[in-house]
């Protein structure tokens, strides 16, 4: 059986033509919505959003609805969304897909639909379902793959090559170590903020981000993976994911402070399965030129940067492996 939490649009869900065993109308709480239904038996909830106090405060929205789907099964619920502009925009829609919400609906007919065939965060990999999102910057994530690979020193050293010739901004997302380097370019929010501050004008020519554990591939189209092959750091990140390099197979995977010799790397290389990206040596993030962050700024596109021309160091000799 189903259940069904409305306010608004109560009159058009009660006719919308499935079984219901239980209905809410009105409008509650996350607490109150959770403690009706947590130990409930339903197969969906059809939960109206204007059922949800305040619902027009979008960011307090968002919360509750963090609240409520730490709780009950978000794959078991359509979300009936009130057909109005601040709902129906790029931001909002990607504040749902980033709780997991895929089964969202502003029409009727679509609650139908989503009932018969639910939708599944596969049904967003594909560019016709994917939302709009209209990020004028170029996006670029730096995410470790074993701890503390770096990522954070990374960002500040790619930031203060590419501030030569392009507007840089730096976003920490669910942290706040940008605050030691002390530059207001490098800015730490959290995950509800995150879309929202990518979305801020002015637009920069590229945002770098710090993603600790955030994923939204809609927003972070490209990700550069760094990864310590120290046996110990390496075997602690495949307990945790066993599939870490199947995953890792078509991805910027990039050797971060590293001191492990050009031999053992191709070993390295031969044995996962990884086409590396690039290496990068251990350096020393107060240099005023870091050739070899020049270096993976080129690979990525970043002509400007020493005109576009690999520097002819001992990363040049690493090149010829790749």
């Amino acid at each position: 059986m189903n259940v069904i939490v409305s306010n608004k649009y109560r009159n058009e869900l009660r006719n919308i033509g499935i079984e219901v065993s239980g209905v809410l109308e009105g409008t509650f709480t996350s607490e109150q919505i959770i403690n009706a239904f947590s130990n409930y038996y339903y197969e969906r909830i059809i939960l109206d959003i204007t059922s949800i106090q305040n619902y027009n405060n979008i960011s307090y929205l968002i919360e509750e609805l963090k609240k409520i789907f730490s709780i009950l099964d978000v794959n078991k619920t359509i979300l009936y969304i009130d057909n109005i502009p601040e709902f129906d925009n790029a931001i909002f829609i990607n504040n749902l897909v980033n709780l997991k919400i895929y089964n969202y609906a502003f029409e009727l007919n679509d609650v139908i639909e989503l009932y018969n065939n639910p939708r599944t965060s596969l049904d967003f990999q594909d560019s016709i379902n994917a939302p709009e999102i209209n990020v004028k910057s170029r996006v670029i994530g730096i995410k470790n793959v074993t701890s503390n690979a770096g990522a954070t020193t990374l960002v500040y050293m790619m930031m203060q090559e590419l501030s030569k010739k392009y507007i840089v901004k730096c976003v920490e997302i669910n942290k706040d170590d940008f605050k030691y380097f002390q530059n207001e370019n490098m800015i730490s929010v959290s995950s509800d903020d995150f879309i929202n501050e990518i979305l801020n004008e002015p637009y920069p020519d590229v945002i770098l981000v710090d993603q600790n554990d955030y994923d939204n591939e809609f927003i972070i189209k490209e990700t550069l993976y760094l990864l310590e092959p120290s046996i110990l750091k390496l075997n602690k990140a495949l307990d945790l994911n066993p599939n870490l390099l199947s995953f890792l197979q078509d991805k910027k995977v990039v050797i971060n402070r590293t001191s492990i010799s050009l031999p053992k790397l191709q070993d390295f290389e031969k044995e996962s399965g990884l086409k590396l990206f690039d290496i990068i040596r251990n350096i020393n993030e107060r240099d005023k030129v870091n050739p070899q962050v020049i270096n993976l700024l080129t690979k990525l596109g970043f002509n400007k940067t020493n005109n576009g021309n690999i520097i002819h160091d001992d990363t040049e000799k690493r090149k010829s492996f790749f």
